[in-house]
């Protein structure tokens, strides 16, 4: 599985709705890293993101795989959203809804 935000085609994808947060959590039962490279909103409380690190946690113990979560909270940025990284490794994608 590719980082969302290093790959073009999945961030063209992710803007376009095709995927979510709860369904690359469940792509991440049959790929081999889990949610890489995940724009989120920047006024995310901390208590959702222990939340989504829980879940994944109980997927990578369950299926007795390594799994990781490298989120990357935006700031100033909403749902929707472009984020604006100013990175020449990572590619601007539109910020993930978190429910």
């Amino acid at each position: 599985m590719f980082m969302v935000c290093e790959d073009f085609g999945l961030a063209q994808r992710a803007g376009e709705g095709d995927f979510n947060l709860d369904k690359l959590l469940l792509y991440s039962a049959v790929c081999g890293c889990g949610l890489d490279g995940i724009p989120l909103p920047g006024d995310i409380p901390i208590e959702r993101i222990e939340a989504i690190l829980i879940d994944m946690a109980v997927l990578a113990i369950t299926l007795d795989k390594p799994l990781f979560a490298r989120l990357f909270p935006a700031p100033g940025k909403k749902e929707g959203q472009m984020t604006t990284f100013n990175s020449p490794h990572l590619v601007d994608c539109k910020v993930l809804a978190v429910d």
